[in-house]
């Protein structure tokens, strides 16, 4: 391989990892969610008690449950040799899907993702495995709707290490293939083949307020003729709104995991912050700065989300109606929402 080409092929992994933040939240340039960092966008009321998350067990990122009523952790799911390396849960059929993988990481400048699988998980925790699919330079999936899911992953072609073939498949709730795709991209002249992220909810379910960005990351709110600031100016950049129905607020996370903020290999670095905004009040309720990515979700009057990298990770629990912290979930090895976040690795 030349060097033209190999330089080339740094650009483009330098640029995977770019959106790999953007996309949401992961650790190495492999593992991709393209799901704005949550299930949630909208949340409407419930009375749901429980909810799953990944932790570390034996070694191996798995699957675990937490019940909020009487604050308790069990274990789910877990297998020597495969790893959680994403959960995505659906809020309308409560049931979810995860992926796992034998092993993820950087080899040179190339990304990989080893014997990927995917399973569903039902409202009762019972798992089906939906599908194998090999080895990939990375891996991404999103909910499509509540009914099915999307897999998309990149293939290098091992005769040629120019073309990449990007593999969609559409998989139903029950674990069914629905839709196979297949398309061959030369990098080289077609550029590298990326899904697209899914994108912010800007506008409240009703269509009567919305957030826009102003210079450097400012967030306002506008209902009607009124306006009024968020949070900003400042160098993290919007990725996933929460609009909280019941609770009339707004649940914003902000990032900047990137290579120019001079945190992010620190012993507390700060990569993310999360805000909860009071739409009748006009005024911040509550706001956290910590490492990790935040990905958050909302089950009850609870606000949770993961703060943290690596065996540092872990999940906090917020009262929506005291403004206080209520629990935190601490793993040995670390934990979160979607996967164990990891410190992204901008080494070439």
């Amino acid at each position: 391989m030349n060097h033209k080409l190999l330089n080339y092929i740094s650009i483009i992994c330098l640029a995977l990892i770019g959106l790999s933040i953007m996309g949401c939240r992961h650790q190495d340039t492999s593992v991709v969610n393209q799901n704005g960092g949550g299930e949630q966008t909208i949340r409407k009321s419930g009375s749901d008690t429980t909810f799953l998350f990944v932790g570390n067990y034996g070694g191996w990122a798995a699957l675990y449950k937490y019940n909020t009523a009487i604050g308790k952790t069990e274990i789910v799911w877990h297998k020597a040799g495969e790893k959680v390396i994403l959960y995505l849960n659906n809020n309308e059929t409560k049931c979810g899907f995860f992926l796992t993988a034998s092993e993820t990481g950087k080899l040179g400048v190339f990304p990989f993702v080893h014997k990927i699988k995917a399973y569903v998980i039902d409202s009762v925790n019972s798992v089906v495995p939906a599908g194998t699919y090999g080895d990939a330079v990375q891996v991404m999936a999103q909910w499509v709707d509540k009914n099915s899911f999307r897999i998309t992953y990149n293939v290098m072609d091992k005769s040629n290490s120019t073309f990449i073939t990007q593999k969609k498949r559409l998989i139903s709730a029950e674990g069914k293939q629905l839709y196979a795709e297949n398309k061959k991209f030369d990098f080289t002249s077609d550029g590298y083949p990326l899904a697209g992220a899914m994108p912010i909810q800007w506008s409240s379910p009703d269509e009567s307020t919305t957030v826009f960005e102003q210079n450097h990351h400012a967030l306002y709110l506008a209902s009607g003729r009124d306006t009024s600031k968020v949070i900003g100016p400042s160098p993290f950049t919007p990725h996933q709104l929460i609009w909280d129905i019941p609770h009339h607020v707004l649940v914003g996370i902000i990032h900047r995991v990137t290579p120019e903020n001079e945190t992010l290999y620190s012993a507390k670095p700060e990569t993310a912050r999360l805000f909860v905004y009071s739409l009748t009040e006009k005024k911040l309720l509550y706001s956290d700065n910590g490492g990790g990515f935040m990905n958050a979700r909302i089950i009850g009057d609870l606000l949770i989300y993961d703060t943290g990298f690596d065996k540092k990770a872990s999940i906090i629990i917020h009262s929506l109606l005291t403004g206080k912290k209520v629990n935190e979930i601490k793993i040995t090895g670390g934990c979160g929402l979607q996967d164990i976040p990891q410190l992204p690795d901008y080494d070439a």
